[in-house]
């Protein structure tokens, strides 16, 4: 499968102008929760059938994928940038394929992956909080979790893979959900990522 669309090609660039900056350790952390909650919230609409939600919910998983997961298998080695792009990783989407793509089936696998990837990091983060004595905020853990080769980056390709599997049985595209996203954030976030606008919407 190859996409070679802009939005795909650009849709990281444009996703993150809605993005805090945070460094390396905090990204992954809240790529991993973030992910987490959102999977549940696509789960849920499509239990409920709530076919008019499926595409915006997709969007808001793959924001965390394209904006704070995938950038992690790069941290450490500026030549994998290329490598785990969005867009590269989306053409090679078919290696992570299910055999049974019903909808429940793939409710279910995405919630047992993210499960998955979620506790990888919640412990990793809680042996550096160990090691590093009464420290809450470790420093460098994160980097032992992105071996370009590690379960982790496995269990990204097998979120990505059911969330474009769901939009498939939807009647929707990658695409679609990229684009349902950008509009998302830019009515949020007209001018890009502002932190005192933030504020002011979550106070």
């Amino acid at each position: 499968m190859v996409y070679n669309s802009n939005i795909i090609r650009d849709y990281p660039k444009l996703a993150a102008r809605s993005a805090a900056r945070l460094d390396p350790d905090a990204a992954l952390i809240d790529g991993a929760l973030g992910l987490s909650g959102e999977v549940d919230e696509l789960a849920a609409v499509v239990w409920a059938d709530h076919r008019g939600f499926v595409l915006r919910e997709a969007g808001d998983v793959l924001w965390y994928i394209a904006v704070r997961l995938l950038p992690a298998f790069s941290w450490s080695d500026e030549s994998a940038v290329l490598r785990w792009s969005f867009a590269v990783i989306i053409s090679k989407i078919d290696e992570y394929e299910w055999v049974d793509t019903r909808p429940f089936y793939l409710v279910r696998n995405l919630i047992k992956y993210k499960l998955l990837m979620t506790e990888r990091v919640k412990k990793a983060h809680a042996r550096a909080c160990n090691e590093d004595g009464a420290s809450y905020r470790p420093s460098g853990w994160a980097a032992q979790l992105t071996d370009n080769n590690g379960p982790l980056a496995d269990e990204v390709g097998y979120v990505l893979w059911g969330v474009y599997a769901l939009l498939k049985e939807f009647g929707y595209t990658l695409e679609d959900a990229c684009l349902a996203n950008i509009a998302k954030l830019e009515a949020r976030h007209p001018a890009g990522f502002n932190s005192d606008y933030v504020k002011e919407q979550t106070s």
